[in-house]
């Protein structure tokens, strides 16, 4: 069953904090004139029940109409009100202030590569305070196959060799869906087998044997990747500076997003949730695969995300989660 567009509501953004200082409105650091301020806590109240933005006016009909309408466009243009399921920098936005570390780090201290190593081999290393007489249990065993240990993020790739057919079908037949006994199955599990993650692939002209360049959908009840158009907007500028390098030398690339009309409307508010956490395992898989099939990847969490969601061509129920770029490891580097 499709799911229609909703019926306009326009809430409070979470995290978005304001104030009355000196009879000014000041709402995540923009400031209002002093009129505005008249108009809260009650419109706060409201937005965050919300609001049908053809009906404030009724909702306050002593304020100017004119005015209260250019308000509320410079709060949807700061992203104060918003009426659409937000986006991964959104959701989280405020999170670290909240966090108070116990070590503070100076500004630049994670631009030097040596702070940078120093700090992710303590972080890895790390052990929970417990008492000095509790039991352990050591864990034995082997590995059950070797590219659990063989992983390795890959940086840098390839530009001169192709991804062989067999090796790029591989990768995706671990997405795909596949017959079971009463109900079709996947390799790997989602929230209340829903699989909400949308998949996209951007190829790179004459990387990838027998397939022609572009941006493509995969889509998984017939593990097919649907073509959807040359991919001109997915270029390195959609990366920020650091991992540019790697999507230069990738044969392709694969987008995960998630759609909130797939797994919203049984999990409510959850449904985000869960759906990071489906990515999280899917990105494991791919991982996996790409080793056993020889190929390297590299996880790419941030992005330019508003570019590429309009790369994508995304709808308002799809929020970009993650990238990861393939190929092969260029060893010589």
């Amino acid at each position: 069953m499709e799911i229609e567009s909703l019926q306009k509501y326009l809430y409070w953004a979470p995290g978005i904090q304001w104030e009355i200082r000196e009879k000014t409105l000041v709402i995540a650091s923009v400031r209002f004139p002093e009129d505005y301020s008249q108009l809260f806590p009650d419109f706060y109240y409201k937005a965050c029940r919300g609001l049908r933005e053809e009906m404030v006016t009724e909702e306050f009909p002593d304020f100017s109409t004119i005015r209260l309408r250019r308000f509320i466009a410079k709060l949807k243009k700061y992203q104060i009100l918003t009426d659409h399921i937000q986006s991964v920098d959104e959701l989280f936005y405020m999170q670290s202030r909240l966090f108070q570390p116990a070590e503070r780090f100076p500004e630049d201290y994670f631009q030097n590569s040596e702070n940078v190593e120093k700090y992710r081999l303590h972080q890895i290393r790390r052990q929970i305070t417990l008492p000095s007489d509790t039991f352990c249990i050591q864990v034995r065993g082997e590995l059950p196959a070797p590219e659990f240990s063989e992983r390795t993020s890959c940086r840098r790739f390839q530009k001169n060799r192709k991804v062989g057919e067999e090796q790029f079908g591989g990768l995706f037949r671990v997405l795909s869906q596949f017959p079971g006994e009463s109900t079709p199955r996947y390799c790997y599990p989602s929230a209340g087998g829903l699989y909400p993650i949308d998949i996209y692939c951007f190829i790179k002209e004459n990387r990838v044997e027998g397939v022609k360049g572009g941006l493509y959908y995969f889509y998984p009840v017939q593990a097919q990747l649907l073509w959807m158009d040359e991919g001109n907007d997915i270029d390195p500028s959609l990366h920020f500076f650091p991992n540019r390098v790697i999507f230069e030398s990738s044969a392709f690339s694969v987008f995960l997003v998630y759609n909130a009309s797939v797994s919203m409307p049984k999990y409510g508010d959850r449904a985000y949730y869960y759906g990071m956490i489906d990515a999280g395992i899917i990105l494991g898989y791919l991982n996996l695969a790409a080793t056993r099939l020889g190929l390297g990847c590299c996880c790419i969490g941030e992005m330019k995300n508003d570019r590429i969601e309009r790369a994508l061509k995304l709808n308002e129920f799809q929020r970009y989660l993650q990238c990861i770029e393939f190929g092969f490891p260029d060893v010589h580097t």
